[in-house]
Formats: structure tokens, C-alpha cells, sequence
């Protein structure tokens, strides 16, 4: 696909290049992770499909913690409020760098359905620090987009593995829709 700069790009070179010093590498792992990835792929080139994907998300989350979706349904915080800088940024702004290297280990070994079970995870996990569901929309913006420190990823991860999203759930919507990995 045709993609051009898209904010949160230089979050994802921000990670690599203090691990690689060849240009030529960097750009390439960088465009490996891009192409890798079908949400990645939707979302850096801005397609209509990117509404799919947060559609997925919502429906996963309504059927994971439905109090929690209700309560972001209520307050009108939308998946493209909070879950697309998260996932364009594969959590480099949210979570230190030790943190996300963390997190892209995981991602990397797994599928595109980690970035649904993270993000899931991740509200959650947000959701429980701030102790109360607000339904002012820019408190709860504020709660969602709270960074996450490294020594907090023990307490998400265990959320994560609480999340259930059946298999093919994820490569059997994107069949639906036309997409594939490359």
C-alpha cells in the first residue's frame, strides 16, 4: 500500500534507533513492522477500514467488560479517541521504552491480536487506577492517555491474560473484509 508519514511514525523509529545503527536496517525493520501488521497496514494509510478495526475493538470489548464499555459508550469516548494513538504508536508514547520493548516482544511473537487484547488490557488497567468511571469525556480522556511506568506492566499483563477473544476472531474479520497480511 501506498503510505506516507502519519503521526506516530517517529515514535516507532524512536524505539529501534538506539538498537540499530544502520540506516539502511532501521528503515527496513521499520517498514517490516508497518507491513508486518494489518491494523498497522489500515491505519498508516488511513483507509476507510480503520473504522473496521475499531468496530472489532468495541465489539471485543463490550464482550470482555461490558461496565467498562458502557461506561466509555456513555461518557462518548470512542475507540479513535485513545486506541488509535495507541496502536499507531505500538504504545511507544504510553509506555517507557523499556516498557515497549517489552510490549513489541510480545507483539512480535503474537498477532495482530495482541494489539486487541492490549488495548482491551490496557483500559482496564487504566481504568482501575483512576478508581472511578468518569462520564465527563476529557477526565476520562485524561485517565485513558495517563502514562504507564515498567514497574505497572506486571499488573497489565495480568489484566491482558484476563481478556478472551476467541480464535480466528481477529484473521477471520479481516478475511471478511478484505484484508490480509502481505
Amino acid at each position: 500500500p501506498d503510505i506516507g508519514y502519519v503521526q506516530g511514525m517517529s515514535n516507532l523509529c524512536a524505539v529501534l534507533c538506539p538498537v540499530l545503527d544502520d540506516q539502511e536496517l532501521l528503515f527496513q525493520c521499520f517498514c517490516n513492522l508497518i507491513l508486518g501488521s494489518v491494523s498497522l497496514t489500515v491505519l498508516y494509510s488511513m483507509t476507510d477500514d480503520v473504522e473496521h478495526l475499531f468496530e472489532l475493538y468495541t465489539s471485543l470489548l463490550w464482550n470482555n467488560a461490558p461496565a467498562l464499555a458502557k461506561a466509555l459508550h456513555r461518557a462518548d469516548v470512542t475507540p479513535s479517541l485513545y486506541v488509535l494513538d495507541w496502536w499507531l504508536t505500538v504504545y511507544s508514547r504510553l509506555l517507557s521504552t523499556e516498557a515497549t520493548a517489552r510490549f513489541w516482544d510480545v507483539w512480535l511473537l503474537e498477532d495482530d491480536t495482541f494489539l486487541y487484547r492490549s488495548a482491551i488490557g490496557m483500559v482496564m488497567f487504566q481504568t482501575s487506577r483512576a478508581k472511578v468511571l468518569s462520564e465527563d469525556r476529557a477526565k476520562m480522556l485524561d485517565v485513558l492517555k495517563a502514562p504507564v511506568g515498567t514497574e505497572d506492566l506486571r499488573d497489565l499483563f495480568c489484566l491482558m491474560d484476563e481478556v478472551t477473544i476467541p480464535p480466528f476472531t481477529i484473521a477471520g474479520r479481516y478475511d471478511e473484509l478484505g484484508l490480509s497480511p502481505c
